[in-house]
């Protein structure tokens, strides 16, 4: 879900006058952390709407449809398992979303737990065997 809405948004709010549109995913686990970027070259986010974008219902673009609800969820799912997200923009060149989740089996059960979504499953089997493979 997490990644999902990233994604999205980075689809959604590209740069109509640009020719190439692109998104750059990069990521990395290890036994401490798993970390995530997700860039884009799109319309990006003016420095004073930077603090309100993970805000409930707040929307910082009118130039796509939404309910303002995508990372306020976003930024609740990376708190329920004592993660951190944030972002850097600059309008006209591109949007860059950072994430850090912790890589431990408790932190991602808890996630499960409180949130009953078909798209954790398969994070919960990535970590589950992770976290076994650490037990070893």
């Amino acid at each position: 879900m997490i990644a999902n809405n990233l994604i999205s948004n980075a689809i959604k709010y590209q740069h109509k006058n640009k020719a190439e549109k692109k998104i750059w995913v990069n990521g990395n686990i290890d036994k401490k952390s798993a970390e995530l970027s997700i860039s884009d070259n799109g319309i990006g986010i003016d420095a004073a709407y930077q603090d309100s974008i993970f805000k409930m219902f707040y929307r910082a673009s009118t130039l796509s449809v939404g309910s303002g609800l995508g990372l306020f969820l976003v930024k609740e799912s990376v708190n329920k398992v004592d993660g951190e997200i944030s972002v850097s923009s600059v309008p006209n060149e591109g949007t860059t979303f950072y994430l850090s989740i912790p890589n431990n089996l408790s932190s991602i059960l808890k996630q499960c737990d409180l949130i009953r979504c078909d798209t954790l499953i398969f994070d919960c089997r990535l970590f589950w065997h992770e976290g076994i493979s650490n037990k070893s």
